[in-house]
């Protein structure tokens, strides 16, 4: 029944979909239906073509674009007579087309000369000639003036037959300034570009009859002839007028209409889309055509126009995606019917915005810079939407899916591995503590927990290494001794290795040369983590089964009353164990990570020890033993804590060894990782490349800052074009879902307030390019020293710890400030490019505030698990200080761990 509902569903969905799509796309009715068009703007078709380049057009080529306007209108506009366009008029003329002949003038005597005399010959000899246009819009771009340009009107008027009116064109605003040409022109050609005055459609025809009465009432008497009316059907907004089809259609189809009821004469702009137009009037400059650049009509001239004649097809492939994408939900393990519909709604809302984006692309006139920003964007816009939908799938798995199966349960894990038939036993553990430089106080605190283990077998080997200050070794030394008399018994060893090789590996790989021959188990914590009397016997049963290699529990920190960073850094950790670990332990795919961690003795000696060349070796064992076949084990009893790191400058630089070796990592064992590989299951490679992508996509955002600060600065002085608001739309919603479903499972699965919740998005945001810059190091490098993050030894920064951020968090201001100077129009394609720089720098400037503490004096309060002289001297304390910490959290994971 709950498949069939989820069915149901998702079915749902679906027709949503599709019903959105037919609403968005349906055909618009338009009114308005002249039989012909008077005139269109004339230059030559074709998708490469620019006046830059082709100097002559072929007369085979200009026979076939006055054959495509011969269908829709009775006659042309020119703009020159030069550069093979001389041979237009007489082509027009000859398939009975009107011909409005323009001389193109501008402040060169000697070209407008010899423009004048080829024009006045083409005037004399064809036939056809209703109108000359000398100059376009010379006046308004202050090629002439109006004394100059009234002369050439005169000259022209003397020189051409009488029956051909003579005049020139330009916009209503500056024939209002020219009198005198307007005083020997045969007539006043204005130009009322609507779209250009950042009106709304509805408004375009008002304005256009508006301006023609304007003109009337300056000049009356003076025939009026429209030079340019029109309308883009794409490209950006200019202001609040947007481009598209049916709009296109509507306004130039009723004005053809009223202007035949008016009996005013009028030229569209124009017959063609002119793709070379994109750099000097964006990108609406290319789609003014009534025909494409292909020579194909837009629309007809009566009944309903369709705002993009492909997408039917695009919105039918776009819900089938999203089926496809759905229907997986129907089979999730622990799958419920909410977790079914919050997929599919996300799956089908990232179908249609990606076949949105893709619907957009096909209407474009692939040029350089659009194909540069087009596929920069998607690509960027495509990675961040499936990583945005990894997280949603791991929220709602999380919080809306059925129980996990895999944990262990609280009680221990005898009870789970008893049910499985197989004998119960207490393996000798031996727990293996690396320290290097640490302080003492807190070190053997983490030995009083460890007196206390509810555990019968088992040993602690503390290898001190590379440390040469005395005072941090003799103290642990002493208390070693002095834990054995205590329990009446040698379980204390201590040894000293410096100098060693290796780093933190190095020292365990010591360490388990003198461990006891009779431990089964390798334990391994932190100096800093004191623990349950139970961590031991609530784990080291799971062993009991023969394929198991490894066990581990979450890390939980007992310093958070400290500062707000460190509850922060608190909060932020447990997220991750809270919800991350417990899905990735379905699927046996865990992560091994540094401390509580339980491995097989045979295990690891079998592959000879910890990674030396790996500065994250706890994680590169975890996944040698999955792909050896080895089965690990999860629980989120919260069975010890550490401290957090000591300033931001030290969370920084964990999380920079995590995601360099991440990267280390994958390279060693990405022939392991491909499909088809033996050793790993398909769900296991999920897991890894999935969380590493999520380490990726903080280096694909260094990239794309630093590419959106170069190219919004270089826009500056540059027509480059800005990525089309559908890809940057994509950007941008992806990043908000990821940010939600972050947040979700901070909120609900750890049980944190709201408070908590948004500080620890904050921190998590600020580690971007930290981990964006390790990630790209690794790439290039191999190896890099391992850096010890300095816990309980708190102190006032000498120097301010994030400049990098610092630094691009600037940048990203200045760049988000200059393009909102920029966007004087208002695009909508330049504000989501100001909202995704302004996206691009909280990050950073998290970063640079919270880098801004280390700077702060210290306040002088320190774990009282740590330092507190009664803990030092009494396990009993000890372990009850620890036990507070590490109750069993409130979030919906403890009580699904209880079960």
């Amino acid at each position: 029944m709950s498949l069939t509902l989820m069915a149901a569903v998702l079915a749902v969905t679906a027709m949503t979909h599709l019903g959105i799509w037919r609403g968005q796309t349906a055909p618009v009715d338009v009114a308005a239906s002249p039989s012909r068009l008077q005139s269109v703007s004339y230059s030559p078709s074709g998708r490469d073509f620019s006046p830059e380049d082709d100097r002559h057009v072929a007369v085979a080529e200009i026979r076939k674009d006055m054959a495509a306007i011969n269908g829709i209108a009775d006659g042309i506009r020119t703009y020159t007579v030069s550069d093979g366009q001389d041979r237009a008029p007489g082509i027009a003329s000859r398939m009975g087309l009107k011909v409005n002949l323009g001389i193109w003038l501008n402040a060169d005597p000697e070209h407008n000369r010899a423009e004048i005399d080829q024009a006045v010959a083409i005037a004399r000899n064809t036939p056809n000639i209703v109108r000359v246009v000398v100059g376009n819009e010379s006046l308004l771009r202050a090629d002439q003036t109006d004394e100059t340009l009234a002369a050439y009107v005169a000259e022209v008027r003397s020189r051409v037959p009488r029956r051909i009116p003579v005049g020139t064109a330009d916009t209503w605003s500056e024939l209002l300034k020219a009198p005198k040409t307007v005083a020997v022109s045969d007539f006043v050609g204005i130009h009322t570009l609507p779209y250009w005055e950042k009106l709304e459609s509805s408004g375009a025809i008002p304005y256009a009859m508006d301006k023609i009465k304007r003109i009337r009432q300056a000049y009356p008497g003076k025939p009026i002839w429209i030079g340019e009316i029109g309308w883009p059907s794409d490209g950006d907004n200019f202001g609040n007028a947007h481009a598209s089809r049916p709009e296109q259609a509507r306004i130039i189809r009723e004005f053809a209409t009223d202007a035949k009821r008016m009996g005013v004469e009028y030229n569209v702009i124009e017959a063609f889309d002119q793709p070379w137009k994109t750099a000097i009037e964006g990108s609406p400059g290319p789609h003014w055509g009534v025909l494409d650049a292909d020579r194909q009509p837009k629309w007809q001239l009566r009944g309903a126009v369709e705002p993009k004649p492909e997408a039917l097809g695009v919105g039918i492939v776009s819900v089938l995606i999203g089926v496809f994408l759905s229907v997986p939900a129907l089979f999730r393990r622990r799958a419920t019917v909410l977790q079914a519909l919050l997929w599919s709604i996300a799956a089908h809302g990232s179908a249609g915005m990606t076949a949105w984006a893709v619907l957009a692309a096909l209407g474009i006139y692939a040029t350089p810079g659009t194909l540069v920003m087009w596929a920069s964007g998607l690509a960027l816009g495509g990675i961040l939407l499936v990583l945005a939908l990894a997280d949603l799938d791991e929220m709602t798995r999380t919080l809306l899916g059925r129980r996990p199966t895999r944990l262990l349960p609280r009680e221990g894990a005898g009870a789970l591995i008893g049910s499985a038939g197989v004998a119960v036993r207490q393996p000798m553990v031996s727990v293996h503590i690396a320290a290097r430089n640490e302080d003492p106080a807190m070190l053997n605190a983490t030995l009083d927990s460890l007196a206390a283990q509810e555990y019968p077998a088992f040993e602690v080997v503390v290898a001190i290494n590379n440390t040469n200050d005395m005072s941090l070794i003799t103290p642990v030394e002493e208390y070693c001794r002095e834990l054995n008399e205590r329990m009446g018994r040698d379980a204390f060893k201590f040894a000293n290795f410096n100098p060693i090789t290796g780093f933190k590996a190095g020292a365990l790989n010591r360490a388990l040369k003198i461990t006891d021959p009779e431990a089964e188990v390798i334990a391994v914590l932190d100096a800093d983590y004191a623990v349950s009397p139970h961590w031991l016997s609530r784990l080291a049963p799971a062993f009991s089964d023969p394929a198991v290699g490894l066990v581990q529990a979450p890390q939980e920190h007992r310093d958070g009353d400290q500062s707000l960073l460190k509850r922060l850094m608190a909060a932020e950790y447990r997220a991750f164990f809270d919800s991350g670990m417990v899905e990735r332990n379905e699927d046996n795919a865990l992560i091994a990570h540094g401390t509580m961690i339980m491995v097989r003795r045979s295990a690891l000696e079998g592959l000879g020890g910890w990674s030396e060349w790996c500065i994250v070796e706890d994680t590169e064992l975890g996944l040698t033993l999955l792909e050896q076949g080895w089965k690990q084990h999860y629980t989120t009893e919260r069975l010890g804590a550490g401290i957090t790191p000591d300033s931001f400058k030290d969370f920084r630089q964990q999380r920079h060894r995590w995601a360099y070796g991440s990267v280390q990592i994958m390279k060693a064992h990405v022939k392991h990782l491909l499909p088809g590989a033996k050793g790993l299951n398909g769900a296991q490679k999920l897991h890894f490349w999935s969380g590493w992508a999520r380490w990726w996509s903080d280096a694909l955002g260094l990239v794309a800052a630093a590419g959106a600060i170069s190219w919004t600065a270089l826009a500056t002085v540059l027509p480059l074009h800005l990525p089309p608001p559908e890809v940057t739309a994509i950007a941008i919603a992806a990043l908000m879902l990821r940010a939600a479903a972050s947040m979700a499972l901070t909120r609900f699965a750890s049980g944190h307030s709201w408070g908590e919740t948004v500080g620890t998005s904050i921190l998590g945001m600020s580690l971007n390019y930290t981990v964006g810059a390790a990630v790209l190091k690794g790439l290039f490098t191999k190896h890099e020293p391992f850096k010890v993050t300095s816990k309980g030894k708190r102190k006032k920064a000498a120097k301010f710890p994030a400049m990098p951020e610092a630094i691009l968090s600037g940048l990203l201001v200045v760049a988000c400030i200059t393009a909102i100077v920029l966007n004087h129009a208002g695009t909508v394609s330049l504000t989501l490019w100001t909202i995704l720089l302004a996206v691009m720098a909280v990050p950073n400037i998290a970063a640079s505030l919270l880098a801004a503490t280390d700077l702060m004096p210290v306040r002088e309060k320190t774990p009282e698990a740590v330092t507190e002289p009664a803990l030092v001297s009494a396990p009993a304390q000890a372990v009850a200080a620890v036990q507070a910490v590490v109750a069993p959290s409130p979030g919906v994971l403890a009580d699904a761990a209880g079960s």
